[in-house]
């Protein structure tokens, strides 16, 4: 009897036949298979993750410092917060009052990572005590150099002194062939600077007259320069020089000369100044606002910014119409329009 053969399936076509079975992987195998799976997952995902972060950065923490509750520091925060609220930065306030109890009890440094002093006060306050590091950013100060403002680093702000060019256009916009000036000045280097800065802006044919004085001999220096025959005097803020008193009589003294007076504020006008300026504190608040991203992109090394305001002209038709002067009709239609007499007479 016949002993049958063994009978075998056809092979698959591309299987391996048995004895070219691959053997079951190793250990080592499988690891170097996770890692490289793992380290595909990791790179395919890494764009992601890396635009994405997860922790969001810090807002920044400001303090706003007002001189006082007078109603302009406070028209100045209300604007200067408005101005803040789609910084996404942390606002807080107080008074300087508050802010001295604080310095006081060495409690100020960390409070806020940027500044912002609302008059000169406040702003000389800050900078006295602040830290140099620290960011500061002022409005509403009359004399950024004497409360100590450009000198420090890291400062930016906008005063209410109206730059000597934007004096002279204004002059000239509103009474024009006024073109020797008289100035009174104080006999210290900011006083001198002044006067200087204004020479410096004189359109050619224009002529400055000017004469230290300090109070008490206000009248004496006063009548020195007006034996000059100056056609127009220009008041520049200088509290050495301008007092209650001292501002009376300039203008009792130049309306009897018949010589107008260009004053520094909407006060001077309302007192018998035929011209004037005044600053908006809402905008100087916005200002400053506005300043605290130019701030926090500017670089530790970056020159400290201070700015001039843009005035409002203000007009006393009254005095206007007593010396006999003609203001351009375009200077009128721009200006705020007062009537009210020499003294404060309406």
């Amino acid at each position: 009897m016949h002993r049958l053969a063994p009978q075998h399936d056809p092979p698959q076509q591309g299987a391996l036949p048995p004895s070219g079975r691959s053997a079951a992987p190793s250990c080592g195998e499988r690891t170097r298979f996770f890692l490289i799976a793992a380290t595909l997952v990791w790179f395919l995902g890494a764009p992601s993750a890396i635009a994405e972060d997860p922790t969001p950065q810090a807002p920044v923490r400001v303090l706003l410092v007002r001189t006082s509750d007078a109603s302009a520091y406070r028209a100045a925060e209300v604007s200067c917060r408005t101005a803040l609220e789609d910084s996404h930065q942390t606002i807080d306030s107080c008074s300087l009052t508050t802010w001295k109890q604080w310095a006081a009890a060495d409690d100020c440094d960390d409070r806020a990572d940027l500044f912002i002093a609302i008059g000169s006060k406040a702003a000389r306050t800050l900078a006295s005590q602040l830290p140099e590091e620290a960011r500061l950013i002022y409005c509403l100060v009359s004399d950024p150099g004497r409360v100590g403002l450009t000198d420090r680093k890291r400062t930016w702000g906008v005063s209410t002194q109206v730059a000597a060019a934007q004096r002279i256009a204004l002059l000239e916009s509103a009474l024009p062939g006024k073109h020797r000036i008289g100035v009174l000045h104080s006999p210290t280097e900011q006083g001198r600077a002044r006067v200087e800065e204004m020479r410096r802006h004189l359109p050619e044919g224009w002529e400055l007259e000017a004469q230290e004085t300090v109070e008490k001999n206000f009248l004496l220096n006063l009548s020195t320069l007006l034996s000059r025959k100056p056609t127009v005097f220009i008041a520049l803020p200088d509290s050495k020089v301008f007092t209650k008193n001292s501002s009376r009589v300039l203008l009792k003294e130049t309306y009897r000369a018949k010589i107008p007076v260009f004053g520094y504020s909407k006060g001077f006008v309302e007192a018998g100044a035929l011209l004037g300026t005044a600053i908006d504190p809402a905008e100087q608040g916005e200002r400053a606002g506005e300043l605290v991203g130019v701030a926090l992109a500017s670089p530790g090394d970056s020159p400290p910014v201070h700015e001039s305001p843009t005035p409002t002209p203000h007009l006393n038709v009254a005095v206007l119409e007593i010396l006999n002067l003609n203001a351009k009709p375009d200077f009128l239609k721009r200006s705020d329009v007062c009537r009210i007499g020499r003294g404060g007479r309406r």
